[in-house]
């Protein structure tokens, strides 16, 4: 489980809400990477980037599909099923999320239900 803070449109305009959003969430990138391993902020951006030449945000998603997608856009590409560390922010499309906050990596995903 995870908090997400978001914006809500109300009568009088926006108003940030907390809600409650879990997983298993998902992020695919090309380093090999291990268990435990924290993911930072900070890194160079990939060419499709709007963030500027280094990362605002840790970007990942609850859809597995969407981050095998994102994997296969590498040469060598990997995902990982992982957790976020703090708050974390509603991404581009419905099923992804940003946080500043480090994601954690449970464990490598290796094929497409999702399984070791």
């Amino acid at each position: 489980m995870a908090r997400m803070k978001c914006l809500a449109q109300t009568s009088t305009g926006y108003e940030e809400r907390d809600e409650e959003v879990s997983g298993p969430f998902y992020h695919g990138n090309r380093a090999r990477l291990r268990p435990g391993t924290l993911l930072t902020i900070g890194r160079k951006t990939s060419s499709w980037g709007d963030e500027g030449p280094r990362s605002q945000f840790i970007h990942f998603t609850d859809d597995l599909g969407t981050a095998q997608t994102y994997a296969a856009a590498q040469p060598r590409g990997y995902v990982y099923e992982v957790e976020p560390t703090g708050d974390i922010r509603p991404g581009y499309i419905g099923c992804e999320y940003k946080s500043v906050h480090p994601l954690r990596v449970v464990r490598a995903v290796t094929n497409p239900e999702g399984n070791e």
